[in-house]
């Protein structure tokens, strides 16, 4: 077992180092979402697809060839996206954890809704590639997998704009470091609005982004003032 710089052990880890592999991770999250839009996935219209109301609308979509091929790679990629997303945000859980106490509750229920997030996730990649499928003339998609997929979609920002509340218990300390909790709190007020106003869900997800990065960044270069109070 590794001691840390106060003499606590955590599954060989010490705090700073787990705070570095943790930045790694984020910044390999932001990374993937960089490699994303520079693919050209920007077009994929993926939003319009999985929030969509009108089966008809949606399958005319998928018909734009353009379309329907930006989203086949937004999709795959997505498999790596949230495979990085889903250790990265776990890995800040485990952080969250070692302030033990209720935060170990709070870092418990951050891992799940991560989780959550990212199985809810493969789902809605699942269901997009099937109406995916629906672009020949003559085929026409049912309504009722359109709400399939809607709904799944919206769970998925739900536990993720919830992952992001319980995560801000990270940074909740008494010292400047406490700015990153209320821009991640507000960040998923954000993702939450989202849910009604589904325009505000790319905005969210950009505001995530660029959080991930600096938060990655500050716990590679400076570990100690994340954990400090840990």
């Amino acid at each position: 077992m590794t001691r840390t710089r106060d003499g606590r052990t955590v599954g060989g880890l010490n705090v700073i180092t787990h705070a570095r592999v943790v930045g790694g991770l984020c910044v390999l999250v932001f990374v993937i979402g960089v490699v994303s839009l520079v693919a050209g996935t920007k077009g994929a219209r993926l939003s319009d697809i999985q929030l969509g109301t009108d089966a008809q609308q949606v399958q005319q979509l998928v018909r734009d060839s353009a379309v329907r091929s930006a989203a086949n790679r937004a999709i795959a990629i997505d498999y790596l996206f949230l495979a990085a997303y889903w250790a990265a945000f776990v890995a800040l859980a485990a952080l969250l954890g070692r302030r033990g106490g209720l935060w170990l509750i709070v870092a418990v229920l951050a891992a799940a809704a991560a989780t959550a997030t990212a199985t809810l996730d493969i789902v809605e990649n699942v269901r997009t590639t099937d109406v995916l499928a629906f672009y020949r003339p003559g085929e026409h998609l049912a309504q009722g997998q359109l709400a399939a997929l809607r709904h799944v979609s919206l769970l998925k920002w739900g536990t993720a704009a919830t992952t992001v509340t319980l995560l801000a218990g990270l940074f909740v300390q008494r010292d400047k470091i406490a700015v990153i909790a209320l821009l991640l709190l507000a960040v998923a007020g954000v993702g939450f609005a989202g849910l009604d106003r589904h325009g505000l869900i790319q905005v969210y997800v950009r505001s995530v982004g660029v959080l991930t990065a600096i938060i990655g960044i500050m716990l590679l270069v400076w570990p100690g003032a994340v954990t400090r109070r840990l």
